[in-house]
């Protein structure tokens, strides 16, 4: 899985306008910390049971933060959009300005009434003015390992996406290509 993430950058990354920042490969030990670190979060949120059973981070993402790189890509010298790496993932996740959306999440849980899209979800990065990408890491939902652009909202508080892809790898290469046909 890894190396099919290497070389799907290695083929898209040169001819679009992103640029990556140089890897630092992430150890089974500092990914397992980030994932423990998480789990932790979401317990605030939901039954440690719930977490422990439901939490699982899609291989293709695994193998892309085990990677220790981060993609952005810059207009005019402005940051335009950022697909974070492993170690700003956790602080995009539990930023302050979601804390409606979880307190929200945190009321439908204790009353034992989610909506669809209420569970684990990570930030991943962003792009332009409010819109941020999310990829589903519980295993038992129907979106799992799918990746959402949530346009000025999270899956905890809207089930509007203005897109979907189907994985991570799908997410990443239509990315890369969307900008490099652009250029034609």
């Amino acid at each position: 899985m890894k190396q099919s993430i290497i070389e799907l950058i290695e083929r898209f990354l040169p001819e679009s306008e992103y640029t990556s920042s140089d890897p630092e490969p992430v150890s089974p030990e500092d990914l397992n910390a980030f994932e423990q670190a998480i789990k932790k979060y979401f317990t605030g949120f939901f039954a440690p049971d719930f977490v422990n059973t439901h939490w699982r981070l899609p291989d293709d993402y695994q193998a892309f933060l085990s990677l220790g790189i981060r993609i952005t890509y810059t207009s005019d010298g402005a940051l335009e959009e950022d697909i974070y790496a492993y170690d700003q993932v956790q602080d995009a996740t539990t930023q302050p300005w979601y804390d409606f959306d979880m307190d929200e999440l945190k009321k439908r849980a204790e009353a034992d009434k989610l909506l669809k899209f209420d569970t684990i979800w990570l930030n991943i990065g962003w792009w332009g003015d409010k819109h941020e990408y999310f990829i589903c890491c519980d295993q038992s939902h129907p979106y799992f390992g799918k990746v959402i652009d949530g346009h000025d909202s999270t899956p905890w508080g809207s089930a509007y996406f203005s897109e979907d892809y189907e994985s991570f790898t799908d997410f990443l290469e239509k990315l890369l290509k969307e900008e490099e046909e652009e250029d034609y």
